[in-house]
């Protein structure tokens, strides 16, 4: 049974693309996405940090948002790492259930109603 934001379990599912410096990338959490930058490589490991999401709509507590992204190099670096199933999983975390990076995308959502 899927929970959370469907567009998120969807992408879940998506093999990852080929991650280089540089590249936009999306963290996917339960409902939200917070955009990050791919930072550095390291064999099927990449490290990212998550940027700076600003609003650009004005459309307040809604599913219909738009953003603007900026690097925060103030931020951790977090390392994932390719797995069996072809997605990049947050390290520490099993690849059934962990957090998953989806490479070559930059978004960010916030769901106001969790």
């Amino acid at each position: 049974m899927l929970q959370g934001n469907i567009f998120n379990r969807l992408d879940e599912r998506r093999k990852a693309g080929s991650p280089t410096v540089g590249m936009g990338a999306t963290i996917l959490m339960y409902s939200d996405r917070h955009a990050a930058t791919i930072v550095d490589l390291h064999n099927n490991r990449v490290a990212i940090q998550e940027d700076h999401s600003i609003r650009t709509d004005s459309n307040g507590q809604c599913d219909s948002q738009s953003y603007s992204y900026e690097r925060d190099t103030s931020k951790p670096f977090r390392w994932f790492s390719l797995r069996k199933n072809g997605r990049y999983v947050e390290e520490g975390s099993k690849m059934e259930n962990g957090t998953v990076l989806l490479i070559g995308e930059r978004d960010s959502y916030h769901d106001y109603g969790l």
